[in-house]
């Protein structure tokens, strides 16, 4: 996932960018896929995720978390997600989403404000 409001690398002699306010805001911390997050809930209901799993150890059945990419973090790396997720876009410039089906099929998603130039809040 990228965010279009990433910013250009300082160059030699600007100022270094200011971190959000968004991380101090929300209390994030840095995502080691990229960007900043932080787990807002987790259900006390967990599920087996069987025995394929690289990580065998029982999930919980539903967690929330809040996610920001940043100008200085403005990617958030492929992943391979084990179970439903459901992204809400709340604030700030639209991210780019690639996904992969279990079977090899790409979908591109914009997630973004701008609904009616084919972005989903």
């Amino acid at each position: 996932m990228t965010s279009d409001r990433s910013a250009a690398p300082s160059g030699a002699g600007e100022a270094p960018e200011a971190p959000s306010p968004w991380i101090a805001l929300l209390d994030l911390e840095p995502n080691m896929e990229g960007g900043f997050y932080r787990q807002t809930f987790a259900s006390s209901t967990a599920v087996d995720t069987g025995p394929t799993s690289s990580d065998p150890r029982p999930r919980p059945l539903l967690t929330t978390i809040y996610y920001l990419l940043t100008a200085s973090s403005p990617v958030g790396h492929l992943h391979r997600n084990r179970s439903d997720i459901t992204h809400f876009h709340h604030h700030g410039g639209p991210a780019h989403y690639t996904l992969v089906s279990p079977d090899g099929e790409l979908l591109e998603v914009v997630v973004g404000a701008a609904w009616r130039s084919g972005e989903v809040v």
